[in-house]
């Protein structure tokens, strides 16, 4: 791409990006302008995982920190990146009677090259509602409007936030 300097390098290793601060800032904000759109942040924070997010074969999913869930969009907060995961809702309009959802799932991790796994986590602006999951016994889930990871890197924060006006 013509637009990008030095400060924007987009490394594409399978399905992984691997992206420096600068572009992962200019993606965030494009991914939270149109795949978020119309989600009051009052009704869709960033929720701690106390080990109720697991994967399609019930497994704990420890490497999420934190889920954001948006109407066509998920945003995980791992350890050492982010990831999304678009989806859209289809119908089998084949038959009348097989009228069951189909879903059209992508995924996109992006990993902070060279970041500090282990840094300290800050959640602020916590949400009201305190969550359960009852079928997991999993009880006092919060939700986090802001979430920092300090020193991602060196003398680096990594503020991650929802706004009001959606």
């Amino acid at each position: 791409m013509n637009f990008l300097s030095n400060n924007f390098r987009l490394f594409k290793v399978n399905s992984i990006l691997i992206l420096n601060p600068i572009t992962i800032g200019f993606f965030c904000l494009w991914v939270f302008c149109t795949h978020l759109q119309g989600h009051n942040a009052a009704s869709a924070p960033f929720i701690e995982n106390k080990g109720q997010l697991q994967d399609q074969q019930g497994n704990f999913r420890g490497d999420i920190q934190f889920l954001l869930q948006g109407k066509e969009t998920s945003v995980f907060l791992m350890k050492n990146g982010i990831t999304y995961q678009f989806f859209k809702e289809k119908y089998n309009n084949s038959s009348p009677t097989d009228n069951k959802p189909m879903y059209e799932l992508h995924r996109m991790d992006m990993i902070l090259e060279g970041a500090q796994s282990n840094c300290k986590i800050v959640r602020a602006e916590p949400d009201q509602e305190i969550r359960n999951d009852l079928r997991l016994g999993i009880t006092g889930i919060r939700a986090y409007k802001r979430i920092t990871y300090q020193n991602i890197y060196p003398n680096i924060d990594w503020v991650i936030y929802t706004l009001d006006k959606g």
